[in-house]
């Protein structure tokens, strides 16, 4: 082009994070006061149900009757545990969820709407490589809150919902999905013969059109693997540290 300078760079491919299995442990994290306790749990959603919410068949917006019927019907739920989905996410419609499994917690109501952005925080940057979250169930599992309002506010709350996220996340088998592609080629008959559009003087268009989210099978957590090598590669274009921030970083000790 005029003898201008092309600079090449590699695709940008945009991978989401999920969970091959539930927590091994229910996860605690404290507020930064050390007043409040969250304890979580993980698990991957049901198969076909983040297909579900991404056509719109379930969502923040239902009758929670109807959302019940479906999500005992289809995917096996309890239709009480159906009533309790506290919000969806990312940005509040997403294939992820936050469910309440909690008894007799006092204040939890209080406290719902922090946990609520702390967990569309962590969903919309996971904690492998800040990609988006899908098809993970994080079960609130107990909460232990100070009985003074002003010490379980939304700053010490938001952020603790964050980290119990995150820990769920990394003790429930983290995997990256890669996206499937459906690659539809046209060309007129008398070319059919070659397959390149070389081979076909131009003849063959291809065109791709986004058709699945597919897991990898290796652990990205485990170093020397595929997805390990991916989860690096996309934190260092984002400008993040090379290495994962560890579970402790968001696990606290009991």
């Amino acid at each position: 082009m005029g003898g201008a300078e092309i600079i090449k760079s590699d695709p940008v491919v945009s991978f989401r994070e999920t969970v091959l299995e539930k927590s091994c442990r229910v996860v605690m994290s404290k507020s930064p006061n050390k007043h409040n306790r969250l304890y979580m749990e993980a698990r991957p959603m049901e198969e076909g149900l983040a297909e579900a919410i991404d056509d719109g068949r379930i969502g923040p917006r239902d009758d929670p009757k109807n959302r019940a019927k479906i999500l005992s019907e289809e995917f096996g739920w309890d239709k009480d545990l159906a009533k309790k989905i506290w919000c969806f996410g990312p940005e509040t419609t997403g294939p992820n969820m936050v469910v309440d499994m909690c008894k007799g917690v006092q204040y939890l109501n209080e406290i719902k709407d922090s946990v609520v952005a702390g967990f569309q925080w962590a969903s919309k940057e996971g904690a492998l490589a800040e990609e988006n979250m899908r098809g993970i169930c994080f079960e609130v599992c107990d909460v232990v809150l100070h009985a003074d309002a002003i010490h379980r506010g939304g700053g010490q709350v938001i952020p603790t919902a964050r980290r119990v996220n995150y820990a769920s996340q990394i003790t429930a088998k983290p995997r990256l999905l890669e996206p499937v592609y459906l690659v539809e080629i046209q060309a007129p008959e008398q070319a059919l013969g070659g397959t390149l559009r070389a081979a076909t003087s131009g003849q063959a268009f291809p065109q791709c059109v986004f058709d699945h989210w597919d897991m990898m099978s290796s652990d990205p957590l485990e170093a020397g693997t595929q997805a390990a090598q991916l989860v690096t590669d996309i934190r260092k274009r984002k400008g993040l540290k090379e290495q994962m921030t560890p579970l402790s970083d968001f696990e606290d000790k009991l």
